[in-house]
């Protein structure tokens, strides 16, 4: 990974965020980030979707949702979803829309 999306990725770390929302579709790539912390343990991620950050105990990563949290990244991941994609092919996400013709949510 190149020096300027890693520290790309260690910004959107810094203001990740636990999802509450669990990304329910199993990731796009069978590819894992391994992070190794200071205390020598090492963390296991899959990016699903561009912006949520699965993460495991070990680097068997599978499973349609993770046993962990989740961290969602924010803007910042979009960098490296794009990096991984020129490697490893296009990902088929496709964003969530809703049906035409809903009222609009209380508040809105």
């Amino acid at each position: 990974m190149p020096p300027s999306l890693l520290r790309q990725l260690q910004q959107a770390l810094s203001q990740a965020t636990l999802s509450s929302d669990a990304a329910l579709t199993p990731p796009p790539w069978d590819a894992r980030l391994a992070f190794r912390l200071d205390s020598g343990h090492t963390v296991f991620g899959q990016l699903v979707r561009s912006d949520v950050l699965r993460l495991y105990e070990t680097a068997q990563c599978s499973g349609a949702q993770a046993a962990a949290d989740e961290l969602r990244l924010g803007e910042e991941a979009q960098a490296l979803s794009g990096w991984i994609q020129e490697r490893l092919g296009p990902t088929e996400e496709k964003a969530y829309q809703t049906p035409p013709g809903l009222p609009p949510l209380p508040g809105d």
